[in-house]
């Protein structure tokens, strides 16, 4: 009921419906292996032009310069490697694509792939995406989703039911410069979560969460023990069907 039927869906409409809002999204572009030089950004509308022909629609991107390889860790989503995508911008669907996110920035990353073979790293444009997928990761755009604080950043859809539920991620640069890491090192990935039960709340901790499903509280906490969850630290699939068994308690 979460992910996997909405994605469906999104294939066969090409548009997003928000959450609890009437807002349409639509959906964005990308591909893959061996960097051109590029000098100017008249030759980055050159290399879009030749990659997507007519199609102007990351004309107004840039060319992606990755942060130092010499500091320790990396500041992407999940992984370092490329996640095969799904993107929607402009109620258009463009599937098969190579998408990393890289946090700190806020930058979805392109892998674009070239009439000629070679591939160049392209910053996606921010205002176009409505939403994308990085593998089974449903990411929105926040422009939709009227946050208290708004920002430029991608949050990941991770249940709706009655209520809706997202979490948001982010990694910092630690300046600590050891002999392990004398460049200095990018943090884990930390999480922040959201829920809407008519408006956005903060989720913090277990207590936060179980406030919402009063009259589940004791089967959730068995629940919660019973596949080792700690909320702080779960992982999205965790939390994916920690939710599902939540959603069952869920009083409007």
């Amino acid at each position: 009921m979460i992910i996997g039927r909405s994605r469906i869906w999104f294939k066969k409409k090409h548009f997003l419906i928000l959450l609890l809002t009437t807002a349409c999204f639509k959906l964005c572009p990308a591909q893959q292996n061996e960097q051109p030089i590029v000098k100017s950004q008249a030759d980055i509308s050159e290399l879009t032009e030749k990659f997507y022909g007519a199609d102007d629609i990351l004309i107004s991107g840039s060319v992606y310069v990755p942060s130092s390889p010499l500091i320790t860790h990396h500041p992407y989503f999940d992984r370092e490697e490329w996640h095969e995508g799904t993107v929607y911008i402009d109620g258009r669907t463009f599937e098969d694509q190579q998408i990393k996110y890289d946090l700190p920035s806020r930058k979805m990353i392109l892998n674009a792939k070239l009439t000629e073979g070679a591939t160049v790293k392209i910053v996606l444009n921010t205002r176009k995406i409505d939403s994308l997928y990085l593998g089974d990761h449903l990411f929105i755009n926040s422009k939709f989703l009227s946050l208290p604080e708004p920002d430029t950043s991608f949050y990941e859809l991770i249940c709706r039911s009655g209520f809706v539920f997202i979490t948001g991620y982010h990694k910092e640069f630690i300046r600590k410069y050891t002999s392990s890491s004398p460049y200095g090192l990018w943090s884990d990935q930390k999480a922040v979560h959201f829920i809407h039960t008519g408006q956005w709340y903060r989720v913090t901790s277990k207590r936060s969460l179980l406030d919402w499903f009063p009259s589940g509280k004791d089967e959730i906490r068995k629940y919660m023990h019973m596949n080792h969850i700690r909320f702080r630290k779960a992982t999205t699939d965790q939390l994916k069907g920690l939710l599902v068994h939540c959603s069952a308690y869920y009083q409007r």
